[in-house]
């Protein structure tokens, strides 16, 4: 960490309207030296430093500014995320295990034999080659190892389809059923039985040497091939072996994600029981800081993920403590390195795939039936279920199991949504976050309470910089087509978006011509559009200002209700009087009395989030207009609380 801190100096930072330079960055003391024109020092907490760089009052002034506002493709990233990898290792092996160059460069081709972009490179790693990642990195970060070039290099296939049936016949009768065989001895085979094939079909042969017979293996599943040649027992053990329990040791290292139902009925506004809430949380393994809480009516969706997902990596701003009336005003963020999930519908699809792509995270699945392979997410769940279950409403007690208690759960039942979020949001920052572990709970083997390890880890070490307002704002966009843009605006959905930066680029472009669009498919209010001559991407706002933040399927309901079709234009007049109407927001109706009310209070749920974000106005500059404070909920925490926790822990 303290090596990745290096690459911040020289970077600008905007502060107090003064423009200063990083001069120094001491991790042990938790200060970044400042340096002004004149020549005079100021001294910021990283904490600060990283809070404005979220801003984008801090960048580094050697990077291209374009740079900054591309949305990274899928390709590119992964390329970038591969070279990491990499320069990872090699930091492991040259200064971890003390190997030369020449015993590093060997290994990296053992680790990442099976890397499709290691198969795609067809070469082994090159000294020079690693040295120039290094350094590019240490300059411009990420954006130093994204690679400079398109559309290069031979796309061929390495083999024919008669060399590929020959060698997997080969490898399924003689190569996999005995650990006897060489690969060196499947090749003859394979090239003798080649070369009589096209002699006697009459055709010119290919490639068949070693790394056409290497490249077919290196598709099939690892553990499939080494069980197929030493038997299930000894592949297990050199599994096992192979297998090291990851050690956790910093924020953000790895973050775990989940959702689960909470064990609580909430109520409509008239007081009738509506179901169960779903809770989503992303947790901080090393700290046992939960990044991100949030909620929903329903089964879990992407929406809720990216919402989670998105509260993980934003400062955390004085109104949200204001509406939930949060005495500890305790702020985590930041990009996760690792994000360890299950299998769940939610965590997959292009809304989560695009936002894992634009924004380099690394996303673990794991296997399907096993929840202990994500311990401490699921250890927090059993923490707030123990909780939330002391409030009137919850479905089980230590006394009556679930099934028993339904019945009385929803009779007694009293809690909105709202106040059910508030209840958990004042319990997560006033209680948990304060609340001591003890060593056998803590990967850090501390009795810290989740804040104070947060505290103490950011200072003893530079946390990974959060992605900035305008990646956050075009990270959950998907690509979707290319439209037709004209003088005045660019129509998809027929609805008409228009900007400044738009006319502007078609000033430098003869128009009508053809622009790829991003859009979010949570709010239909902005597109991202490509800018080809730049390579970049910019922001274009829907022409008319009173355009309410619904959705592009709500868009759909509303038109199909209207009897309107895609080319029929409708203005925000006519939006938002469809979006009163309760098939809008409730599509469907349910089979019982306790269905039916659920989905009446998602639909309200939804419209009132609509209206809260409407009224938010999207600003050009990447900020938002926020509502005013919420009135103060009544309800009262149990009073056994404060016996766990430590009250000699406050705010920092």
């Amino acid at each position: 960490m303290k090596t990745e801190a290096k690459m911040y100096i020289g970077w600008h930072v905007l502060v107090d309207e003064r423009d200063y330079t990083v001069s120094e960055i001491s991790v042990g003391h938790d200060a970044v030296t400042l340096v002004d024109g004149d020549g005079v020092d100021k001294t910021i907490r990283i904490k600060e430093f990283r809070d404005l760089a979220a801003l984008e009052l801090a960048y580094d002034p050697d990077e291209n500014a374009n740079d900054r506002k591309t949305l990274t493709t899928t390709e590119a990233q992964e390329v970038v995320q591969f070279r990491l990898s990499v320069l990872k290792r090699t930091n492991s092996l040259r200064f971890g295990d003390q190997l030369i160059w020449s015993a590093t460069l060997a290994q990296l081709d053992i680790d990442f034999a099976d890397h499709p972009i290691r198969l795609k490179r067809g070469r082994p790693f090159s000294k020079r080659t690693i040295q120039e990642w290094q350094r590019n990195y240490r300059l411009k970060g990420d954006a130093g190892l994204r690679p400079k070039t398109k559309k290069c290099g031979n796309r061929t296939p390495r083999f024919d389809e008669v060399f590929e049936e020959i060698t997997r016949d080969v490898l399924d009768q003689s190569f996999f059923s005995s650990d006897r065989m060489t690969i060196t001895e499947a090749c003859n085979i394979i090239r003798k039985r080649y070369q009589d094939a096209c002699i006697k079909a009459g055709i010119l042969p290919g490639p068949c040497g070693v790394k056409a017979v290497l490249s077919i293996i290196r598709r099939l599943p690892h553990a499939d091939v080494v069980k197929m040649r030493l038997g299930s027992g000894e592949a297990r053990r050199q599994y096992l072996l192979a297998m090291q329990i990851q050690k956790v040791s910093t924020p953000l290292e790895r973050v775990e994600i989940d959702c689960t139902t909470l064990d609580i009925f909430c109520t409509d506004d008239e007081g009738e029981p509506i179901g169960r809430p779903t809770v989503c949380v992303a947790l901080d393994c090393a700290t046992g800081v939960p990044l991100g809480m949030q909620l929903g009516l329903g089964a879990p969706t992407q929406s809720l993920v990216a919402r989670t997902l998105k509260e993980c990596m934003s400062p955390t701003d004085s109104e949200f403590f204001d509406k939930h009336n949060i005495e500890n005003r305790h702020s985590s963020f930041g990009k996760p390195q690792v994000v360890i999930s299950d299998n769940g519908s939610e965590f997959s699809g292009l809304l989560i795939k695009t936002a894992l792509v634009s924004s380099g995270i690394e996303w673990r699945k794991c296997v399907p039936g096993q929840p202990d392979k994500k311990p401490f997410v699921e250890r927090f769940f059993l923490e707030l279920s123990r909780f939330i279950t002391r409030y009137p409403g919850a479905t089980q007690t230590k006394c009556i199991p679930a099934k028993r208690r339904t019945e009385i759960a929803q009779k007694e039942a009293c809690y909105t949504l709202q106040e059910i979020e508030t209840i958990l949001q004042v319990w997560r920052y006033d209680v948990y976050l304060r609340k001591s572990r003890r060593r056998v709970e803590n990967v850090l083997r501390t009795q810290e309470a989740p804040m104070q390890s947060w505290d103490r880890l950011s200072r003893e070490t530079f946390l990974p910089l959060a992605p900035t307002l305008h990646q956050l704002r075009g990270m959950f966009m998907v690509d979707t087509a290319t439209r037709v843009a004209q003088h005045d605006g660019i129509r998809f959905k027929n609805i008409v978006y228009a900007s400044f930066e738009l006319a502007n680029y078609l000033k430098r472009v003869e128009f009508p011509c053809e622009v790829r669009l991003r859009i979010d498919p949570n709010d239909i209010r902005e597109i991202a559009v490509y800018d080809e001559t730049l390579n970049e991407h910019f922001f274009v706002q829907a022409k008319d200002e009173d355009c309410p933040a619904i959705s592009f399927d709500e868009l759909d309901r509303i038109r199909r209700h209207c009897r309107s079709i895609e080319n029929d234009e409708l203005d925000s007049a006519a939006l938002v009087s469809a979006m009163q109407l309760e098939e809008i927001f409730n599509p469907k109706e349910g089979k019982t009395a306790l269905k039916r009310r659920h989905n009446r209070a998602r639909g309200r749920a939804r419209r009132d989030e609509v209206i809260e974000k409407t009224l938010e106005k999207i600003d050009p500059k990447n900020l938002r207009k926020t509502s005013s404070k919420a009135p103060a909920l009544g309800f009262s925490m149990p009073s056994n609380l404060p016996s766990f926790v430590n009250s000699g822990t406050k705010n920092r």
